[in-house]
Parts: C-alpha cells; sequence; structure tokens
C-alpha cells in the first residue's frame, strides 16, 4: 500500500499545522496585551482590528512565519524529511513555554518569596 503513505503525509501535514496553529493563538493574545500595556514591541502588536476586535497585525506576522515553516516541508527530500520537519516543529512548539517558564519560577522564587501562591 505504498500509495496510502502520501495521503496520509498529506493528512498529517494539516494535523501538524492545525496543531502549531493552535499553540500559537493564544500567545498571541497575551503579547498583544502585554504589548498594548507596556508599549513593548511598537504600537503596531497592541493594537486590536476595530471591527473584529483581534490584534490583526500580530496574527498576521504570525501567520507569515507558521506558513513560512509548515511549507518548508514541501522543499523536503522524501516523505520521511518532511515528517521529521513537521515533528520538530510540533516538539519545538511544546518546549518553548517551559524554557520561559523555569527559569520565571525561580526568579519570583527568589525576588518574591513571601508571596502566597497555590503551589
Amino acid at each position: 500500500m505504498p500509495w496510502l503513505i502520501p495521503v496520509m503525509a498529506i493528512c498529517m501535514f494539516f494535523g501538524a499545522l492545525g496543531q502549531i496553529n493552535s499553540w500559537l493563538v493564544g500567545p498571541i493574545y497575551m503579547l498583544q496585551e502585554a504589548s498594548r500595556e507596556d508599549n513593548l514591541l511598537g504600537d503596531r502588536i497592541g493594537k486590536l482590528h476595530p471591527v473584529w476586535k483581534t490584534p490583526a497585525f500580530a496574527l498576521t506576522v504570525q501567520a507569515i512565519i507558521v506558513t513560512v515553516l509548515c511549507f518548508s516541508t514541501f522543499i523536503s527530500p522524501s516523505v520521511a524529511a518532511a515528517y521529521w520537519m513537521l515533528t520538530a516543529l510540533t516538539t519545538i512548539t511544546y518546549f518553548i513555554p517551559y524554557l520561559v517558564m523555569f527559569p520565571a519560577f525561580w526568579r519570583l522564587r527568589k525576588t518574591q518569596p513571601d508571596t502566597p501562591r497555590s503551589f
């Protein structure tokens, strides 16, 4: 059943695209909120769309980056290489928040030791 390999690769491509997108949409709203409050990344990132009330510019930048990363699998030499690239992108997407969370945890424990926490 070698004909099934490209079909499964396409299904996995769209599955990984949806998975990566779901992990990136939530943080983009937090990025917009932080940028709006502190003007951290400029005015364009912090502004909401006047009609839909979404961070339209930030979502557009994010969509371009994710599209380039996902379509880069099409230039891979084989289906196995494309699958590996999508797996690596998914792993990186899951791992990046932990790179921020653990140092933030230790820093808050040292700088604010008396703050009541649920953990």
